[in-house]
């Protein structure tokens, strides 16, 4: 488990570094749709970096949402990662007019719309 942190928190580094803009990423609707839709496709060595990043994102998102009250989404106890990285891609597939919005704010409505908290 550490050294996936580890690995994710040097690819975000890496992401921030100029790699992600040099390739025309705007961290926008775009570049999550871009990185997460290319993780949920087969992994193989040459989307492993897209993987790590989509994953990096969706913890970070996650790791907020104890910090709001009331909840702005409720994730499946037996949910995975990878479901939540297709309930996202679909989000932002379904919605290409939002793409230019920030990547945490679609995140957070992709998620609240597919994982609403029971009142």
């Amino acid at each position: 488990m550490f050294n996936m942190i580890r690995v994710t928190i040097v690819l975000l580094a890496l992401s921030k570094t100029g790699i992600a803009h040099g390739a025309g990423l705007r961290g926008d609707g775009n570049e999550l749709l871009k990185r997460c839709q290319t993780s949920t496709q087969s992994l193989s060595y040459e989307n492993l970096l897209d993987f790590y990043w989509c994953l990096g994102f969706l913890e970070g998102v996650n790791g907020m949402l104890p910090s709001t009250t009331p909840p702005l989404y409720c994730l499946p106890e037996a949910g995975s990662y990878t479901q939540v990285m297709q309930v996202l891609v679909k989000y932002l597939q379904d919605h290409p007019e939002r793409l230019n919005e920030s990547q945490t704010v679609l995140t957070v409505d992709a998620l609240g719309a597919a994982f609403p908290c029971e009142p």
